[in-house]
């Protein structure tokens, strides 16, 4: 595969193809239909050279699904009031300029181990039931998370999903948007967060509805 070197000359139309290849499922050459198979080639190749480093498979019964590590695409190290390396997250489209500062990093920082180091000690622990092929979806649904998949039954798996408080609250929305075929066991950290959104939710319905009567 040849590199491409250019640099993007249109976010929109990059971030498009981030969504079509990587976020929402990767398309295969007779799924992409608004241009050519060797635009399509093209583009693909050009992704993945820019995002080598962070494109992630993951194994599904239906075959392998490919997605991106989009945490580690999009950080930045911000030195903290302690001394601590700090991570942030950019919008990459909002920055107007770029100026060099006094501080520099005196070596490497391997941002996989950051974020490995950010997380909770306990991650999320799901069960799924494997209906409606709920295995597959659940892969590219969590597909931005780092996350380990074990069979414990016969139509039944564990799905472990790391995470840090930077992540939770869009975990907490992309679980509850599942469906039934999910349910959360663990931890205790998560389930609280997930109970007092549900609350709040109840809380609004209810508001809502006292206000229509």
């Amino acid at each position: 595969m040849s590199d491409f070197h250019e640099l993007i000359k249109s976010f929109p139309k990059t971030r498009d193809y981030v969504r079509d290849f990587f976020v929402y499922g990767f398309k295969t050459r007779n799924d992409f239909k608004e241009k050519s198979p060797r635009t399509y080639d093209n583009e693909r190749r050009r992704l993945e050279s820019w995002l080598a480093p962070y494109v992630r498979k993951d194994y599904a019964p239906g075959g392998s699904s490919i997605s991106l590590a989009i945490d580690s695409s999009l950080l930045a190290l911000n030195p903290g009031k302690n001394g601590r390396i700090k991570l942030e997250l950019l919008n990459l489209s909002r920055i107007q300029s770029v100026r060099p500062v006094e501080k520099i990093l005196s070596s490497c920082m391997d941002l996989n181990a950051l974020i490995r180091n950010s997380y909770y000690n306990e991650p999320v622990t799901l069960h799924i039931v494997n209906r409606r092929n709920a295995l597959e979806r659940a892969m590219l649904h969590f597909a931005n998370y780092e996350k380990n998949t074990t069979k414990i039954d016969e139509d039944a798996y564990e799905c472990l999903i790391y995470y840090n408080q930077s992540m939770e609250t869009e975990l907490l929305i992309e679980v509850l948007s599942f469906g039934p075929m999910l349910t959360v066991i663990g931890n205790k950290r998560f389930l609280c967060s997930l109970k007092a959104r549900l609350r709040r939710q109840r809380s609004l319905l209810s508001s809502q509805k006292n206000g229509c009567v």
